[in-house]
């Protein structure tokens, strides 16, 4: 069996990564007597907008027909997810520098989306080309 559609895949991918994010802990703050875990919950816009981007990735996924729109959302996806990095950035830069902060691999979850976004982008473009030159030999 060959998967045909590797667009769908990678959006899917990317989606789950973006929710899971939107519920893992980002860090952990160790202060003088306390364990204080860090989530995007606890940060509402981070929350929000990671949860918009990994339910915009996933309609994108079932858009395969409509290549243009699919396309689009996927583009609406990358500029949200670049989004949530830099929220995600200026939150941790304002946690206290001398509290004992241990990174958790949740971090690493919106930069693999937005690999995977751009993926599927090239991947759906390949697909119009295919379709194109397809038309042209009819």
């Amino acid at each position: 069996m060959v998967i045909q559609r590797w667009q769908s895949v990678l959006l899917f991918l990317a989606g789950l990564s973006m929710c899971l994010f939107a519920f893992l802990p980002l860090c952990d703050i160790i202060d003088k007597d306390m364990l204080t875990i860090v989530k995007p919950i606890n940060v509402l816009p981070v929350f929000i907008v990671s949860l918009l981007t990994g339910l915009l990735l996933f309609i994108a996924v079932f858009l395969f027909r409509v290549t243009h729109l699919q396309k689009q959302l996927s583009l609406a996806g990358i500029i949200l997810n670049i989004c949530v990095c830099a929220a995600t950035v200026l939150y941790i830069c304002n946690i206290d520098a001398q509290l004992g902060i241990i990174w958790n691999w949740s971090l690493c979850l919106p930069p693999v989306a937005l690999v995977l976004t751009i993926w599927a982008i090239a991947r759906i473009r390949h697909d119009e080309n295919i379709l194109k030159s397809y038309d042209r030999i009819r």
